[in-house]
């Protein structure tokens, strides 16, 4: 398994199938932490007698999990607040361009009846 992560890593890293850097590096950092969750997965084995050991790594585990599901969060909240406020200034751009026009073929109206 873990050979399957770390080969991930490295043909993400080379091919970059993303199409947005900020796509590319969250991939990256999530790839990353699955590799570092594997790692802890072995300590979870047989081999290891220590149930300190298992206790502590176990509330490690959970910490850098909080941690990803944070940061993933924060990213997403980021790229949904961005999407908004593009699309707020787009609805108020089309407005005021709809407000310009009617001006314009109100004032035009105006000097052909004038005419």
């Amino acid at each position: 398994m873990n050979f399957q992560v770390v080969a991930a890593i490295i043909l993400q890293g080379q091919i970059k199938p993303h199409p947005t850097r900020q796509e590319h590096v969250m991939n990256f950092f999530n790839e990353v932490f699955l590799l570092g969750m594997v790692y802890h997965l072995c300590i979870f084995t047989a081999w290891t007698q220590s149930s300190e050991l298992k206790y502590s790594s176990g509330w490690s585990m959970t910490a850098v999990t909080a941690f990803n599901i944070i940061v993933n969060m924060i990213v997403l909240w980021h790229q949904s607040i961005k999407a908004l406020i593009k699309d707020c200034r787009e609805r108020k751009r089309s407005k005021e361009v709809e407000k310009h026009l009617k001006d314009r073929k109100t004032l035009h109206a105006i000097q052909i009846a004038a005419a």
